[in-house]
């Protein structure tokens, strides 16, 4: 039946695909089909032909569906899950995508579906071309084993430990992410291999078999507690408490269970004796919980392939501190520069003291070396300047070394020792931070020292900007520029004229993009200006960041300056990321509603094939969505990617959304471009960024 639904509807696909045919020709074609078949309008779901089967298999007479939405007539539980299908299809469009659905035609959810759709164009608009089975005895089939799925999800999700399921034979058949952890295996080392490689008694194996030969006998789930000894991958002994539940019945089999590492006996010490895993004077954990810690995580990174970095600090003064105002001021020093580093960290930063006047920093987000330098970069700002102690002004002189798992430091020892060594370097050096590698020392110290000019450069004229030509190629082909958009430069003293890409991400890093864009839309508003004085008329688009937009003051600064410059503000858009746009943020969303409703144009870039979001992006005020060729699919393979992008472009029109297509840079990229119907485009191809001057030139050129 499966490959009957496939077939029928590569004959369709075949049939079409010389010759964009009419929709009268199409129902010939399919009206007498004992398959339920269907074709559907992409971009709002409304039925545009059924056959008689389907209108069998729907209890609905054709012309009470046709027109109707599929979501209305309760094909889909939702508009929702008929976009995810959308979405699916349209991502490969020459192949026949299979999606389940559960549907409720008789006002309950009643029937279980298998739909074979494919995306086919009729008429030059894009449908859905879709064949139906019904598999709800099917489904039925596999509810046993589905409840127990559910039951084993709920109980893991509550917990949070590791959590892993065997078959009959006690054998892996999954385990998550935390297990491998506690145990030391990879999953694939685990899958497939018996629970008892991780017992260390066989004793423990025989009391899971009895335990479920008796839940199976009584025919209803029983779960277990036991503390146990297990063995990890080098067969050290692990203190391990297993949950396990077993299977609903013998039919099914197997069982599903949870584990965690005991620590009874370490809660019990650390009750009693809380200074082994602490500082009793920061309060901050100590070396021994640090090493503890940074065992797991190492063991973790080696699993998934991330990086780790510890920054270790040594306060080089504390001793003439303790020498010229004594120990009580010594201890309030430290509990103080505790404080002032601990309020500079991010939550997912560990941090402890580690010795006398030596405190350890452990970063772990991704990617490690940007990490590292973004909590390097607030110490030496955090020590920058002297504390102030007890009315007293303090120079603490922080020396700082890092090491990187497993860059530099194989092992946990290691990495604390290779980042003492560096923090002793920096000292014998005269220098606040040094890193074990040379190389990540030298990537460092450049990337401060370029941190510190972009910050020197705000206050000079070194930030400029540039523009870059929209143009609109749906008068027969011939280009008209609608729009500019405006790029920043940075005039660097010794590298030249940088383009965004080269210090956009450092701005964000150091809080510095909202200074930049808004002194790129003020440079943008003069030349506008200039421009309307010399009777050259232009709308320009201007980009914003995320950070920018959730400054609660910047859309009333906008607003504010427009209309003091006595600008219409329809003459300008702002551009902001897809993804930014987008966010679950309150901020960015009124930042947005309200410069749309003040007549700014938005517009949405580096939109992906999302299909799904378009409408949610209407609903912002965006007006334009401007997408990269690249971000849908390789244009190699033209068809596909032609597809693609006519189909975006189909969906926007119907919303009422503006397409541009951007990065175009040769003649070929230009023509499967337009091919694809894409009529407003930007790119190298078309013209490069200039400055104000010579896009003055260009516009006073295109009015000749």
């Amino acid at each position: 039946m499966i490959k009957t639904h496939r077939n029928f509807i590569k004959a369709i696909k075949k049939t079409f695909s010389k010759k964009w045919s009419s929709l009268d020709y199409f129902q010939t074609i399919f009206d007498k089909c004992p398959l339920p078949i269907c074709l559907t309008s992409v971009s709002d779901g409304r039925f545009i032909a059924i056959n008689d089967a389907f209108s069998e298999f729907a209890k609905c007479d054709k012309e009470t569906m046709i027109g109707q939405s599929s979501v209305s007539i309760g094909l889909w539980k939702s508009a929702e899950t008929r976009a995810d299908l959308v979405e699916r299809v349209c991502k490969d469009n020459d192949r026949i995508t299979k999606f389940v659905v559960s549907s409720d035609f008789g006002g309950e959810i009643a029937y279980t579906f298998e739909i074979y759709s494919s995306l086919i164009i009729i008429d030059y608009e894009h449908m859905l071309l879709s064949s139906i089975t019904d598999i709800t005895d099917l489904k039925k089939k596999d509810a046993l084993a589905a409840q127990n799925e559910s039951r084993f999800k709920e109980l893991s999700d509550a917990i949070g430990e590791c959590y892993f399921a065997c078959d009959i034979n006690g054998r892996f058949i999954r385990c998550n992410l935390a297990l491998c952890m506690l145990l030391g295996y990879s999953k694939s080392e685990l899958i497939g291999e018996s629970i008892d490689i991780v017992l260390s008694s066989s004793a423990y194996r025989r009391d899971i078999d009895v335990f479920l030969t008796q839940s199976n006998n009584l025919g209803y789930p029983k779960t277990i507690e036991q503390e146990w000894i297990c063995k990890n991958k080098t067969a050290a002994q692990v203190d391990v408490t297993l949950f396990i539940e077993s299977a609903l019945n013998a039919e099914v089999g197997g069982f599903w269970g949870l584990a965690k590492e005991s620590v009874v006996k370490l809660d019990a010490r650390a009750l009693n004796s809380y200074g082994e895993y602490h500082d009793l004077l920061t309060k901050l954990p100590n070396r021994v919980w640090v090493g503890d810690r940074l065992q797991r995580m190492i063991r973790r990174a080696r699993i998934v392939e991330e990086k780790i970095a510890l920054l270790f600090i040594d306060f080089k003064s504390f001793k003439l501190i303790n020498d010229a105002y004594g120990y009580r001021f010594g201890d309030l020093t430290l509990k103080e520069a505790a404080k002032l580093v601990e309020q500079t960290l991010r939550s997912t930063d560990l941090f402890a003291r580690v010795g006398g006047d030596e405190f350890a920093i452990v970063v772990s987000s991704s990617p490690i070396e940007r990490s590292a330098l973004s909590v390097l970069r607030r110490l030496l700002e955090l020590f920058k300047e002297p504390i102030a102690i007890a009315e007293k002004k303090i120079e603490l002189n922080a020396r700082i070394g890092i090491s990187v798992f497993p860059d530099d430091s194989p092992d946990y020892n290691l990495l604390i020792s290779n980042a003492e060594s560096a923090a002793k370097k920096a000292s014998e050096n005269g220098e606040n931070f040094v890193f074990n590698s040379p190389t990540l020392d030298a990537q460092s110290r450049e990337r401060l020292g370029l941190e510190k000019e972009l910050l020197d450069s705000l206050s000079s004229n070194a930030i400029s900007v540039c523009y870059q030509p929209i143009n609109d190629f749906s008068n027969d082909g011939a280009s008209a520029t609608i729009a500019l958009e405006a790029y920043a430069r940075w005039r660097h003293s010794k590298m030249g004229e940088l383009a965004p890409n080269s210090f956009i991400d450092i701005a964000n890093e150091i809080g510095v993009i909202g200074d930049i864009d808004r002194k790129v839309f003020e440079i943008a508003l003069n030349d506008l200006l200039a421009w309307s004085k010399k009777g050259l008329s232009v709308k320009i688009t201007v980009n914003l960041a995320q950070k920018t937009l959730k400054d609660a003051t910047f859309a009333n600064w906008a607003i504010a300056l427009v209309k003091n410059k006595k600008i219409d503000p329809k003459s300008i858009a702002f551009e902001v990321l897809y993804a930014d746009l987008l966010i679950e943020s309150e901020a960015v969303r009124n930042a947005i509603l309200d410069l749309s409703s003040a007549g700014f144009g938005i517009c949405a870039d580096d939109f992906g094939a999302e299909l799904i979001f378009l409408s949610k992006l209407k609903e912002l005020g965006v007006k334009t969505i401007k997408v990269a060729p690249k971000r849908l699919r390789s244009l190699g393979d033209e068809d596909k990617s032609l597809y693609s992008l006519a189909l975006v472009g189909n969906v926007a029109k119907t919303l009422g959304l503006e397409l541009t297509v951007v990065g175009v840079e040769n003649e070929e990229l230009d023509r499967k471009v337009n091919e694809a119907g894409a009529m407003i485009r930007q790119g190298f191809f078309y013209s490069k960024p200039m400055d104000a001057k010579n896009i003055a030139e260009y516009l006073k050129g295109l009015k000749k």
